[in-house]
């Protein structure tokens, strides 16, 4: 047995990959709070910490469940939860960062929650600490910190781990990250490198231009691992009301100038890979035209075409999906959202912050013989319901 271990100690890629998950998830379970700051430590290690104006009084983690359309009878989909806490930016010196997370370990040996995911409860973070030290465990057999590693002087983190393009999480989770950079950058004069993702999509590229990101020196996260002398760490970001009005008069006002265009959109996902597409899509569509409501896809869309055209609508009609996060842009619409049977987070939530006028629309799923998840099946919807949703939010 011990040369067993030595062996793998040795050439880590020889111990089965199911193996290694089950040790490092029991490692976490038992060590979790060895292995990441809590708010108090993550404060006592940090050289600065600035909290941003904000108004979150009234807002919590039960907001979602309040809030959520549908009665008792109706499925729900929890996943995503919101805290809204006061978003806040740190300064930690000496920082070494890891993994497909780029997270940040700093030099009391501990990782930065924030840096990890959306930091609700343990559960939330165990994937991607597990996902690093994994990463770092097969990376090298040399110790993380004897192993030489590129340098950043005064750095921030905005990466997405997968190559995933959703339009939602690179806006929430992580483009208002660049809130608390700027906020750094105000109060000390300093100007922030910005570490990014490979992969990063067109519009995000397009996004940290209109930001006011564009000259700033941007280097692409190769791994497997980095040290930082000066890190900016943003909190999580949420929708908070600050957070919120920060990215939209930014947005807004860099795509500001052209002429005004008002009347209702109607989102469509009928060319959706991933499905929630409307079954009885023809139907409605003579609704939306006696309503005068166009209808538009915003893959056919640049990203500040998206911004311009969300900034003037007087209403958003739009099954759950990413395409909704351009509510963001408009001046209180009223918003009426199709579900498929299943209410999902974070869109009347947002609707809610923004102060937008709100109705849900709960249709009936397609079966589909299995093939696609419950949150993704195709539905249709009573053309009446639709009429009466529209007719009460345009009086």
């Amino acid at each position: 047995m011990r040369d067993l271990i030595d062996e793998a100690k040795a050439d880590p890629s020889k111990i089965p990959a199911i193996l290694a998950r089950e040790a490092v998830e029991y490692y976490i379970k038992r060590q979790y709070e060895e292995l990441v700051h809590d708010p108090a430590g993550l404060r006592s290690v940090a050289n600065r910490r600035w909290e941003m104006d904000d108004s979150v009084e009234g807002l919590n983690s039960s907001l979602a469940d309040d809030l959520a359309p549908g009665g008792p009878d109706i499925e729900h989909d929890k996943r995503l939860n919101f805290v809204f806490k006061q978003p806040s930016v740190y300064e930690i010196e000496d920082v070494v960062l890891s993994g497909p997370y780029a997270a940040g370990r700093t030099r009391e040996g501990k990782y930065i929650p924030d840096m990890l995911g959306r930091p609700v409860t343990h559960d939330s973070l165990r994937f991607p600490l597990r996902t690093t030290l994994l990463s770092e465990w097969r990376s090298s057999v040399v110790p993380l910190d004897r192993r030489p590693a590129s340098t950043h002087r005064t750095a921030a983190v905005i990466h997405r781990p997968s190559g995933s393009q959703n339009y939602y999480h690179w806006i929430i989770d992580h483009l208002l990250k660049l809130r608390g950079v700027e906020h750094y950058e105000e109060r000390t004069g300093d100007s922030v490198e910005l570490i990014v993702s490979a992969h990063m999509p067109g519009f995000a590229k397009e996004a940290l231009e209109l930001l006011g990101f564009g000259d700033h020196s941007i280097t692409e996260w190769a791994g497997p691992h980095a040290r930082v002398d000066t890190l900016v760490v943003p909190s999580w970001p949420e929708p908070t009301p600050g957070n919120l009005r920060w990215i939209r008069s930014r947005m807004t006002g860099s795509v500001s100038g052209t002429e005004r265009e008002t009347g209702w959109v109607y989102v469509s996902r009928q060319n959706a890979s991933r499905g929630r597409k409307v079954a009885n899509f023809d139907e409605i569509a003579e609704v939306l035209r006696e309503f005068d409501v166009s209808i538009v896809r915003c893959e056919d869309l640049s990203f500040v075409e998206q911004v311009r055209l969300f900034s003037s609508v007087d209403g958003i009609v739009a099954p759950h999906g990413a395409g909704l996060t351009n509510m963001i842009w408009a001046d209180r619409p009223s918003v009426i959202e199709l579900f498929n049977g299943r209410v999902a987070m974070p869109f009347y939530v947002l609707a809610d912050v923004l102060d937008h006028h709100y109705v849900p629309v709960i249709g009936t799923p397609v079966e589909t013989s299995g093939r696609r998840k419950p949150r993704d099946r195709d539905f249709t919807v009573e053309a009446d319901v639709l009429r009466e949703s529209l007719e009460g939010s345009q009086s």
